[in-house]
């Protein structure tokens, strides 16, 4: 199983059309399919996390990236696989005035029983501790050399 943030580029299929995944996001967000699912945080400040999701189906060969062991540099290798359903699950966290100040699209095959809005707290948990680990590395704490 696994859960992945995505770019906005990359061409999925969903419901039989070629759309990019921020075209995908933008339709859930017309149709006012991003439900408000609870109060969170966003750089100290009050905010408001909305959440939906769809099913895409991904049908481009993925990429390996592995290093050539004759000239040491890192080479990329296309490998073809049958066409992966996965579930789009689109997080948004939104001021008092319903201005956007993140959203992540996720990916994911976790099964349906684990809800939109749980895959959602955990990439906010994940975000948040990602946050706090840049600020103590780039605030001169030289956390890396605490060992």
């Amino acid at each position: 199983r696994f859960l992945v943030r995505a770019d906005d580029n990359p061409l999925v299929l969903h419901n039989g059309r070629k759309r990019r995944l921020s075209q995908v996001a933008d339709g859930l967000k017309c149709r006012r399919e991003l439900a408000e699912v609870r109060p969170v945080l966003f750089q100290g400040q009050p905010a408001t996390q909305f959440v939906g999701e769809t099913v895409v189906v991904l049908r481009r060969p993925a990429r390996q990236h592995r290093v050539d062991r004759k000239t040491g540099k890192l080479k990329h290798h296309k490998v073809a696989g049958p066409p992966l359903a996965l579930r789009l699950i689109v997080s948004e966290v939104r001021n008092e005035h319903g201005r956007v100040l993140a959203r992540w699209l996720l990916l994911t095959n976790l099964p349906a029983w684990v809800n939109a809005a749980t895959v959602a707290l955990w990439y906010y948990w994940r975000w948040r501790i990602e946050s706090y680990h840049k600020l103590l590395k780039g605030a001169g704490q030289q956390v890396e050399c605490w060992q």
